[in-house]
């Protein structure tokens, strides 16, 4: 039987090119080896994630998951594109808990690990936890549950919080897209959308205070406790976009009847307004709260691939880290924990060029020995689920 679901036949260069650019924000956030503003605020680039997924789920899936089968072979193939290489970086983590271990048996004076629970939390990884807490970690890892709040610190792989939350949300859309009628899939879009951020917001203001001065969180910084909603506010507001009227480019000064000044001129504007406002968010927190929404925006403007920015982000380095940019994001803090390991000195430019030189090579061996061999597999096995007829898609490859 041949799959029911759409093939993904073209590419959105530009959002392959902002998860790259994503991708090595949350890299330089996690890292000594690079702090300034800018790298400070990277930890809302996992917004752009979510909003570049919804966007391309929903183009590409919406209005191909009208049954049961289908919606079995999606989750099959997301499982395919995320879990793999969720498991094999978990491993690689835990591999450096082991080198640490043994040689601190042997006597090596080991460096207190000072990233294993990411920026502001001590960490479940840190503590003296019980055997059953640590079969825990496990198990919610291995059913990527460990993002959905059942913890009260991040642990193992923290990066893979997201994962986790993505993850299930793909289910809550798949049973949206399934059960709601066509009219009113939009308007449940925009309700989820809305509810997911206003809750993310609340959460951050309420529960984490990240007003308080020299707080240890940062305003939408919600991740292990809350990020599912976090996740379900931005993958829904790209899911609304998705379906909007694409952005038009007459020429180099964009003019439009419709599109907002800020998306034209090739969305120009909006790259240099989310610097301002990482800056602005250096000294007020709050302003981090209004990054999501400029995001959502700035994928907007790029979503036909036209423009100036569009065309910067089609350029190879850029599509070049978009095709490793999962792999960059789920090995790169394993690959920390060995380098504090072996390379415990202060950091330095010099180690940090060979830091990202070894992470891009790891992630390039692993987008080709793990990624894309698992996802054709996964991609074909989830096939069975479909009917005979194959529709067809000029949405993005993902």
């Amino acid at each position: 039987m041949t799959s029911q679901l759409p093939r993904s036949s073209d590419t959105i260069e530009a959002f392959e090119g902002l998860r790259g650019v994503a991708a090595l924000g949350v890299v330089f956030i996690h890292t000594l080896y690079f702090d300034n503003f800018f790298t400070r605020q990277a930890y809302l680039f996992v917004d752009l994630f979510f909003l570049i997924s919804g966007f391309l789920m929903a183009r590409l899936y919406a209005d191909a998951l009208t049954t049961w089968e289908a919606a079995s072979e999606f989750i099959l193939r997301r499982i395919g594109r995320l879990y793999p290489l969720l498991i094999a970086s978990t491993l690689l983590y835990l591999s450096a808990k082991v080198v640490q271990k043994v040689l601190g048996a042997a006597g090596v004076a080991m460096p207190m690990l000072v990233h294993d629970a990411g920026p502001g939390h001590t960490g479940a990884s840190t503590l003296a936890i019980t055997i059953g807490e640590r079969l825990a970690q496990y198990v919610t890892t291995v059913t990527m549950t460990h993002g959905l709040g059942f913890f009260d610190a991040p642990f193992l792989n923290t990066p893979s919080w997201s994962i986790s939350t993505e993850f299930y949300t793909y289910i809550v859309f798949a049973l949206v897209c399934l059960l709601a009628p066509v009219r009113h899939r939009l308007g449940l879009f925009a309700v989820l959308a809305l509810v997911g951020y206003v809750i993310a917001v609340e959460a951050s203001l309420l529960r984490h205070h990240c007003l308080i001065d020299n707080g240890p969180d940062l305003c939408m910084n919600v991740h292990y406790d809350y990020g599912i909603f976090r996740c379900i506010g931005g993958f829904f507001a790209g899911a609304l976009l998705s379906r909007m009227p694409a952005p038009r480019f007459v020429d180099a000064a964009g003019k439009s009847s419709w599109l907002p000044p800020a998306c034209r001129s090739g969305a120009v504007v909006l790259p240099i307004t989310v610097v301002v406002l990482f800056w602005l968010a250096e000294h007020h927190h709050w302003v981090a709260l209004l990054v999501p929404p400029v995001l959502a925006m700035l994928v907007y403007s790029v979503s036909t691939d036209t423009g100036a920015f569009a065309r910067l982000l089609r350029r190879k380095p850029f599509q070049f880290l978009g095709k490793v940019s999962y792999s960059v994001y789920l090995l790169h803090w394993p690959l920390m924990q060995y380098f504090e390991i072996f390379v415990p000195s202060r950091p330095n430019p010099i180690v940090a060029i060979v830091f990202v030189a070894v992470l891009l090579g790891l992630s390039w061996l692993s987008y080709n020995r793990i990624e894309r061999p698992a996802r054709d597999w996964f991609r074909r096995f989830a096939a069975r689920f479909g009917e005979p007829q194959r529709l067809r898609s000029k949405a993005t490859s993902v």
